[in-house]
């Protein structure tokens, strides 16, 4: 579909003991639903999106819902992105987690090339720190095989 695939998942509940359980080794799973597209919808453009939601074994009231969106377009010796990662979890302790990043990279030439990327973490747990971080990258290519420099802040 639109120069891709789209994806449909489900793992029913396995049971809370292994007495119960359609697989022993799975115990204490619970049920697992997701849908996502992974594709290049038009020239120069791949988009990837995928969410899916575990609900417990022993709780249907504690879901986790985990989303994911990503896209980078390619123009002309340039690439350009971003990606989205989210974590929400419903009932008990909050570990809630979202990330994000967005970057760019251009080809100086056949052999050299330079990136800028940015990302952000926030912890839903207010004893985790948050964090950003900057990278520049400047890479040369050897044929079979590439250097990369890298400086993070």
């Amino acid at each position: 579909i639109a120069n891709g695939s789209v994806f449909v998942t489900y793992q029913p509940q396995t049971g809370s003991d292994a007495e119960d359980a359609g697989n022993p080794t799975a115990k204490d799973n619970g049920s697992v639903t997701g849908f996502g597209y992974t594709g290049k919808p038009i020239d120069g453009l791949t988009v990837n999106i995928a969410r899916d939601v575990t609900t417990a074994a022993t709780d249907n009231n504690n879901e986790e819902t985990h989303e994911k969106y990503g896209a980078s377009y390619t123009f002309g010796q340039a690439v350009v992105g971003f990606d989205i990662a989210d974590l929400d979890v419903d009932g008990g302790e909050t570990s809630d987690l979202e990330r994000k990043q967005y970057g760019i990279k251009y080809a100086v030439s056949d052999q050299v090339s330079v990136a800028l990327s940015y990302a952000e973490t926030e912890h839903g747990d207010t004893s985790a720190k948050d964090e950003e971080s900057t990278v520049l990258e400047v890479g040369y290519n050897l044929g079979g095989m590439g250097i990369t420099l890298a400086y993070a802040q």
